[in-house]
């Protein structure tokens, strides 16, 4: 896989940047009473996709260094949300499956996470959902393009390069 990024793609990127940003903090603010974060749920939402793994799996998987994943799996385990089990076929192996409370909590917050968002997209008038509807198509298809080990690091070294590009231009934009 490869990532090349055009102009129209920097030019569209730097359009929609700003209010992705603005979303984005609005959309965090009002999901901030919730009691899970954003990488513990996207773990719990893998576990629960996928089934029990492995730190190593789960760290490549979400593309965070081990300790970070340990760390996270740890909080999760204290709450009960994840349980440590050993491999069938390696004893010595371990492995984290989502418990029912995990997985009811992973539901719970799903839910209210859903309903603040549905709250955003209200502002929006009527007419405009079928925009929505096709945008939500494309965020989806943006989304699963970058679900792959493989795809990070393309994107991971077309960054990169980029940045260096940026650099001997002299048009890198940190903001």
């Amino acid at each position: 896989m490869c990532f090349m990024t055009s102009q129209a793609h920097r030019e569209l990127a730097a359009r929609i940047r700003p209010a992705l940003t603005k979303l984005y903090v609005l959309y965090f603010r009002l999901a901030e009473t919730s009691d899970l974060t954003g990488p513990q749920l996207t773990i719990l939402s893998r576990l629960d996709n996928e089934g029990p793994a492995r730190i190593s799996q789960i760290a490549k998987a979400e593309g965070i260094r081990m300790p970070t994943a340990s760390n996270a799996l740890h909080q999760l385990e204290d709450r009960g949300m994840i349980e440590r089990i050993r491999e069938e076929t390696d004893r010595r192996g371990v492995k984290v499956q989502l418990t029912p409370f995990g997985k009811s909590e992973l539901e719970r917050v799903g839910n209210e996470r859903t309903a603040y968002l549905a709250n955003m997209l209200a502002a929006l008038p009527e007419e405009k959902l079928g925009d929505i509807t096709k945008l939500a198509n494309l965020i989806n298809e943006l989304s699963e393009a970058y679900d792959t080990e493989e795809a990070l690091k393309a994107f991971e070294k077309a960054s990169r390069r980029s940045n260096v590009q940026a650099i001997l231009d002299g048009t890198l934009d940190n903001n």
